[in-house]
């Protein structure tokens, strides 16, 4: 993996990303995390506008699918100005019922939030939300995702009439160029949340792999900030070790993270839903993804009432 990782630095450079040294360590992670099967999707924030840093999303991963056939699978996805890095086979995994964990739906509509069941309670957005994870699977078909994969996959420079006259070095006909490598747009799967009451805080909280998963309306936006900002959280953390060549010091790095109010997760990492979810992420990380780290652990610790952006 690290040799892929080299990959993905040089055509950083190839396309001339000012990408800063912490938002490359987070690219880094979110590639990993992807690769490894650990996760199915990331949210992308390295800094920048949306378009450009869709744009350079794009490129890169461009060029890092003609570079190594590990990052064949990694495409950008757009919901609305929301940007993401998806692995199709391991999104198309995570859609299939049977790997559905059973989710914590929590109503912020109401003061204090409450605990929704997903198959007792009659709710306007769990039903929104039940909707839009049938649109997902329907268009991540296998059968679909594989004729994406391979029409999107930009053409070798081999097909091409000769070097390209721009770069000095690209003195043969299999050399990367920047500067003529065409470019794939992102998968803009918008549709599936327009026109539903869906926000995209309970969209992520799904599509990010989150057991626990926030919904409100659009008209209680500001009740919904008010109701989690005036209550104490429990912040769940997946952190892991990566493994570095070099023998050195062995860096944790957060992997995911997210907040349950305090009062409905009183028993921390031992909730039962927690359990459960860490150990469908242990037998991920046992899969795949102790090539590249050498260890996880799920973190879990108080904070208290505070400003919250949804």
């Amino acid at each position: 993996m690290e040799e892929t990782l080299s990959v993905v630095d040089s055509c950083i450079s190839k396309i001339k990303w000012r990408i800063s040294p912490t938002a490359r360590r987070r690219l880094h992670t979110d590639i990993v995390a992807l690769c490894t099967r650990v996760r199915p999707v990331v949210m992308v924030d390295y800094g920048g506008k949306v378009p450009e840093l869709t744009d350079h999303l794009c490129r890169l991963l461009d060029l890092c699918r003609e570079a190594s056939p590990v990052l064949l699978s990694l495409i950008v996805m757009i919901i609305e100005d929301m940007i993401y890095m998806i692995h199709i086979e391991g999104l198309t995994e995570y859609l299939e019922p049977t790997s559905q964990n059973q989710l914590l739906f929590i109503d912020l509509d109401h003061d204090p939030p409450k605990q929704l069941l997903p198959f007792s309670d009659q709710n306007k957005l769990l039903s929104g939300v039940i909707d839009i994870q049938r649109k997902f699977s329907s268009l991540f078909q296998i059968e679909a995702t594989n004729k994406y994969l391979v029409s999107s996959l930009p053409k070798a420079l081999s097909t091409s009439a000769g070097p390209c006259p721009k770069c000095p070095n690209s003195n043969s006909l299999s050399t990367i160029c920047e500067c003529n490598f065409p470019q794939s747009n992102p998968l803009d799967f918008s549709v599936c949340i327009k026109d539903t009451d869906v926000v995209i805080p309970t969209l992520n909280g799904w599509l990010l792999g989150y057991p626990a998963v926030y919904l409100f309306s659009k008209e209680h936006i500001s009740d919904a900030i008010f109701n989690l900002s005036t209550k104490s959280l429990h912040i769940y953390k997946i952190l892991a070790r990566r493994k570095e060549a070099s023998g050195g010091k062995q860096l944790e790095e957060e992997i995911m993270s997210f907040s349950v109010p305090y009062d409905l997760s009183l028993g921390g990492a031992e909730e039962p839903w927690a359990r459960t979810w860490f150990e469908s992420m242990l037998k991920k990380f046992e899969s795949c993804g102790h090539v590249f780290w050498s260890s996880l652990r799920m973190e879990v610790s108080a904070c208290y009432s505070q400003a919250i952006v949804l």
